[in-house]
């Protein structure tokens, strides 16, 4: 009930007032409650990322934007994003071309821009499933599942991620991964550098490609700076012709590795409050 209040008022406001309420909120958050604040900081400056106390500060109003504009995307669920989120006329001609093969498209994401932006628009061209993790607040995360779900997304539970996620493929659908978070098992992992520390990361999305020949299209939001949003395409990952354990590693190693360089490139984009680099459990 709180949260559908909250979205009936953000949606009153217009899509590009709402950097000004999350830069208050961002600002309360790093200067008062700096909340993992000191975690961040400390990632960045082990990246060798220039500047991390203003790039924390960023990341910071970023976030809280990103819950603005999810409160506006669910208090209008009929309202169009195109508006809002651009994605170049190529980058969209290549990902036609992959989905045009006929075995689907795997998606591999991360936690920049407004990933939930993002991943609605796409869903508004292309059936998409997203394999996602609950939130540890419960009304919130019940709030979030149904935002997502009202914009034609449909959520997969880890624990049914192969099967459904093959599923969508080989009826020629897309299928989201984000494979910036810290894995939540011992198998199906490999370790390789990520933003200057050794991190481990799940193979799931490259195993699936694998299995099902699909390319893997590495994809991430990018905030502007009057407000809007971008969909960038870093990468196109071709399956292999035949099953390879190497290429499963291979692909994970190449698709982080894009989203490495991008994180350098707009280090306030990136989720860097995130434990990314977690022991295995």
């Amino acid at each position: 009930m709180l949260w559908s209040c909250l979205a009936a008022i953000v949606a009153r406001l217009p899509f590009g007032s709402l950097r000004l309420p999350g830069a208050l909120l961002g600002s309360f958050v790093a200067c008062v409650l700096r909340i993992r604040r000191s975690h961040a900081i400390a990632a960045l400056r082990r990246a060798r990322i220039p500047r991390p106390s203003s790039v924390v500060a960023g990341v910071y109003r970023s976030l809280a934007t990103n819950v603005f504009e999810l409160l506006w995307m669910s208090g209008r669920p009929s309202a169009p994003l195109d508006p809002w989120v651009g994605i170049d006329p190529n980058d969209w001609s290549r990902l036609e071309a992959c989905l045009a093969k006929g075995r689907g498209l795997v998606v591999a994401s991360a936690h920049c821009g407004n990933w939930d932006l993002i991943a609605c628009t796409m869903a508004n061209r292309a059936p998409l499933s997203v394999v996602t993790r609950h939130m540890s607040w419960r009304s919130a995360n019940a709030f979030w599942m149904k935002s997502r779900a009202s914009r034609r997304v449909r959520l997969v539970e880890p624990h049914e991620t192969i099967h459904a996620a093959s599923h969508v493929l080989r009826s020629g659908g897309v299928v989201a991964f984000m494979i910036d978070q810290a894995p939540e098992r011992r198998h199906g992992v490999v370790q390789h550098p990520f933003l200057g520390a050794p991190a481990w990361h799940d193979t799931t999305f490259s195993v699936v490609a694998m299995r099902c020949r699909s390319p893997i299209a590495v994809i991430v939001g990018l905030r502007e700076p009057d407000g809007r949003h971008r969909l960038r395409l870093l990468d196109v990952i071709d399956p292999p012709s035949s099953r390879s354990t190497a290429w499963v590693r291979q692909a994970c190693e190449r698709a982080s590795g894009a989203v490495d360089r991008f994180v350098r490139e707009n280090p306030a984009q990136w989720l860097w409050l995130h434990r990314r680099w977690k022991d295995l459990p």
